[in-house]
């Protein structure tokens, strides 16, 4: 068994991945590999890779698939996220700036409305330490939960 997942590489791949790839842990080794949904729906359908260089990739998501040293890693939603973004604007902001972030992580364009009233008050670097702190957490959750070592 290999020390066990990089804790930084799958918070990186939770920050990355949303819902069109997919992550993958393996257990025994602490690998790491994403994919494509697509790519994943096609090797699941026993489709082959179309072009030379998707080879490697079909074969590699083609191996995840069949073995039981394999799991899917959390995936985030855009409902996740949007549930961190409230997070962030109830514990880290107050008074009228909370009140006015709120207010626009509501309807449609939610995350382009919160993301320009963070970049208008300075707020990107605490905005960013706190979702990957909020990753980091569930990381780690998921691991214990399903008995997967890790590192830091």
């Amino acid at each position: 068994m290999a020390e066990g997942v990089s804790l930084g590489e799958l918070v990186q791949e939770m920050e990355i991945n949303g819902d069109a790839m997919t992550a993958f842990v393996n257990r025994r080794t602490g690998e790491i590999y994403s994919a494509t949904d697509e790519v994943l729906s096609r090797a699941e359908d026993g489709d082959d890779a179309e072009l030379d260089w998707e080879i490697e990739i079909f074969e590699k998501v083609k191996e995840i698939l069949g073995s039981p040293d394999w799991i899917t890693a959390p995936n985030r939603s855009s409902h996740e996220d949007y549930r961190i973004m409230e997070r962030f604007c109830i514990e880290c902001c107050e008074h009228d700036l909370q009140d006015e972030l709120l207010s626009a992580i509501t309807g449609r364009g939610a995350f382009g409305r919160f993301k320009d009233i963070i970049h208008q008050n300075g707020l990107q670097d605490g905005w960013h330490e706190f979702r990957r702190r909020v990753l980091t957490e569930d990381a780690k959750s998921w691991l214990t939960v399903n008995e997967i070592p890790f590192v830091l």
